[in-house]
């Protein structure tokens, strides 16, 4: 395979051009495995575990290039201009004084979490009740959004207030965007990512969830409230299918408002039936989803209880124990620096800054960073964690990083901060296992989508279906099929409508991850197996 360097010249170039930054003040802010092998006259075989993110190469033509990763190895400057190879991240002495410093420095394992469920679940207030209740929040600010809250005739929405700050999420009683706070449970450094429940702001979710490692699933235990979201249109069985497709792997059910139905046993049995069924076919093991009962306004279960109706029945853990128990998650600092942007502002410390997850890799001040897509190098001039000026910061950190030498309008919500001698590749096309859900039609040749990528979304058309697999065996089943039902895995190819960062599910699991959506729908989600050159 090659490419002509001034086509991906022409590509870069058109990419940086179409780039505007937006600097408002920083936001706080089934077992079913996508794995089997592509198999064709033109590729490779492959297989890949959702799971396990197990990648074997089954072909003695593994050793032709023909991803675009292995073609930039030989053609780096044809895509990245000639300066990226006049700048180094990182000195090798600076970084052997960075693993020193963090191996003598002890601190908790961190954690990021995402809440997710239907609307009107009690997210929210759950959360915000659990910081007041850890000290986060002092009671003087409660008192302030109590009294505030009931003169909007929002009496119940004051815990609620703690994470939703924007006047239209208060003025509405719902969560739009995601929100990002902090906190600490005695073995646990708690990134907590508030992610709306309703419908129009599913994009939303999906961003706030591709930057988690666990997850807290709140459902409703009112009565009718649980079949609200579980039924019909609810956002439940979505929030728990789309947080499974983007690597979240250890989940715990939140039963909330479980008071308003006597703190019923039975009640909650039913719901843990149900929702035991359903997380199991969705791709979730037994043993890495739990329940806990509780009342996120009344403040029962969350760090303490004390009503007797519960604890005649229920003698496990608090949320705050459960939280703090769960798995630390794998951490990609060996590899070269990644951090997708979620957000551009401009700060008085900081200046322009860049705010995200490190996915791999390590990053420091004084560090030389390439912005792609754009090839534009930066320096490092600042970086805080949970709002602390910090000297360095590792893979799973959420970050804000202030950024210098560079033009802010040419930075971009969805840009990739890179090594600059190891950049990630960038294209329009890639070979991709898809995992089908629920359709409102057959998935043809040439169908329109809107993938979600990261923090990103962009249309996208699928311009091949090149198989169907089996799901146990990950044998072909059926070449070149003219549609795809429901509950397939399939191989596919995908076109987008402009370039983006794009790394492979073996090299980087949440890097390679993305969903597919139509008309409000999420109705597929894969991870990309061959990066090919854009056309």
């Amino acid at each position: 395979m090659e490419i002509e360097s001034p086509k991906m010249k022409e590509m870069a170039k058109n990419a940086a051009a179409s780039k505007s930054a937006s600097f408002d003040s920083p936001k706080k802010a089934a077992v079913v495995t996508l794995g089997a092998p592509v198999s064709n006259k033109n590729t490779p075989s492959k297989s890949i575990s959702f799971d396990t993110g197990k990648f074997e190469e089954k072909s003695e033509e593994s050793a032709k290039p023909k991803a675009l990763t292995e073609v930039l190895k030989k053609d780096e400057p044809s895509v990245y201009s000639p300066k990226t190879q006049l700048h180094r991240q990182m000195t090798q002495n600076r970084r052997k004084e960075i693993e020193a410093m963090m191996s003598s420095k002890v601190k908790k394992e961190h954690l990021n979490l995402v809440v997710i469920g239907h609307v009107d679940a009690g997210k929210s207030t759950i959360m915000g009740h659990l910081l007041y209740l850890f000290g986060v929040i002092n009671q003087k600010v409660i008192h302030k959004y109590e009294k505030e809250s009931k003169n909007m005739g929002k009496g119940s929405f004051s815990f609620a207030w703690v994470l939703d700050e924007n006047e239209e999420e208060r003025n509405r009683g719902v969560t739009m965007d995601v929100g990002i706070t902090n906190f600490e449970t005695p073995n646990r450094r708690v990134t907590l990512l508030d992610a709306p429940g309703h419908r129009d702001f599913v994009p939303n979710m999906i961003s706030g969830t591709a930057q988690a490692d666990v997850g807290l699933l709140v459902v409703d235990a009112a009565p009718d409230g649980f079949e609200k979201g579980f039924e019909a249109d609810g956002q439940t069985k979505e929030h728990a299918l789309l947080a499974r497709s983007l690597g979240i792997s250890q989940l715990g059910v939140v039963i909330n408002k479980l008071d308003l139905a006597d703190w019923s046993k039975q009640r909650y049995d039913d719901i843990v039936g149900k929702m035991t069924a359903f997380l199991k076919l969705s791709g979730f093991r037994e043993k890495s989803f739990w329940f806990i009962p509780l009342s996120g306004f009344a403040g029962e279960n969350i760090v303490a209880r004390k009503e007797e109706k519960l604890t005649s029945w229920y003698s496990g853990p608090t949320l705050a124990e459960r939280i703090d128990q769960f798995d630390p998650a794998v951490r990609e600092i060996s590899k070269p620096f990644r951090l997708c942007i979620s957000d551009m502002y401009k700060a008085q410390v900081l200046g322009l800054a860049a705010a995200g997850r490190v996915e791999a890799g390590l990053v420091s001040v004084g560090d030389k960073l390439l912005v792609s897509p754009g090839n534009e190098i930066c320096t490092v001039k600042g970086i805080k964690i949970h709002g602390e000026s910090v000297e360095y910061a590792t893979a799973g950190d959420y970050v804000d990083l202030g950024l210098s030498g560079v033009d802010g309008q040419l930075i971009n919500n969805g840009n990739v901060l890179c090594d600059p001698e190891k950049a990630i590749p960038v294209s329009n096309r890639f070979r991709a296992q898809i995992l089908t859900f629920t359709l409102q039609r057959p998935i043809l040749k040439g169908q329109s989508a809107e993938m979600h990528y990261t923090s990103q979304n962009e249309a996208a058309v699928i311009t091949h279906l090149i198989s169907i697999l089996d799901k146990s065996s990950g044998e072909v089943k059926k070449k070149t099929p003219r549609a795809l039902g429901e509950h397939m895995t399939a191989v596919v190819e995908i076109k987008l409508y402009k370039p983006l960062c794009l790394e492979l599910y073996a090299d980087y699991k949440q890097l390679g991850r993305f969903t597919l959506r139509e008309n409000g729908k999420t109705f597929a989600a894969g991870i990309i197996t061959e990066i090919l050159p854009s056309k």
